[in-house]
């Protein structure tokens, strides 16, 4: 017995000695990941962009008892301007489209673990059925929640002209900046989709920084107008699988796709 309990030890020396460059890639590979939410509601046959009420909380709840802590965009955005190395126990949580949900199921949810947030409002649709309305958007405002631009019209940029294009861009943030009274730094690619002329047609309207999907081929976040985000959704209800994702490591064996 003796004797086997010393080939088993020698044998996980072995495994870990073989493995520790590939842990220590994995770790180098950290980076802060950014959550993208779309809508939280109930649904009988749920789309990749929604997930229930109840599975968002436990998200939420699981941040915490993971020992996570939610950061605003720009922290993490000055942290990787001025190069300091952001906690490993940091994630940004951001929500597209500007679905009333967000602002009936997820609101509270969020002021309950007192976790700030970033919404991007794509600001023809605001007030529309489905969608947030102003009123709704200054009350978050109030509770630690804010707000980019996400287009004027949910466009899918790279298809349009470049005079359309900055049009989308441009005009949504000086309506967000006139209705709130604030600076709109952030801005979200409908559908993750973005050309070199549309990340360039964003950095000159005066965004910060631009967040996608999984477009594009840069995955460490190098790039401030190429951000990638880490999708979350109803298929996601596996605690270990979720860890995974909030820990940053998720897309390290994740392929870029192609910008659009």
């Amino acid at each position: 017995m003796q004797y086997l309990k010393k080939i088993f030890l020698v044998a996980v020396v072995f495994f870990l000695v073989l493995a520790s460059p590939f842990f220590l890639w994995v770790y180098v590979n950290h980076v802060p990941p950014i959550l993208m939410y779309h809508q939280v509601v109930e649904a009988e046959r749920p789309t990749s962009e929604q997930i229930s009420p109840a599975l968002f909380e436990e998200h939420m709840a699981l941040l915490r008892k993971f020992g996570y802590r939610a950061i605003r965009l720009e922290d993490l955005v000055d942290s990787l301007k001025k190069g300091i190395q952001i906690s490993r126990k940091a994630v940004v949580i951001t929500f597209d489209d500007g679905k009333e949900s967000v602002y009936t199921k997820a609101f509270a949810i969020l002021k309950k673990y007192n976790y700030p947030a970033i919404v991007f409002l794509p600001t023809e649709l605001i007030g529309t059925p489905g969608y947030v309305s102003w009123p709704q958007v200054k009350e978050m405002m109030a509770h630690n929640i804010t707000f980019g631009s996400h287009t004027k019209n949910h466009t899918y940029l790279p298809d349009l002209p470049e005079e359309r294009q900055r049009e989308e861009i441009v005009d949504s943030k000086k309506t967000l900046e006139k209705q709130l009274g604030v600076p709109i730094e952030y801005f979200s690619y409908p559908t993750g989709g973005f050309s070199e002329t549309t990340k360039k047609l964003v950095e000159q309207a005066g965004y910060k920084a631009a967040v996608t999907t999984n477009r594009g081929y840069e995955m460490k976040h190098r790039d401030l107008f190429e951000l990638k985000r880490v999708r979350l959704s109803s298929s996601d209800f596996n605690d270990l699988y979720i860890w995974v994702k909030f820990a940053g490591y998720s897309g390290v064996f994740k392929k870029g796709k192609k910008p659009y």
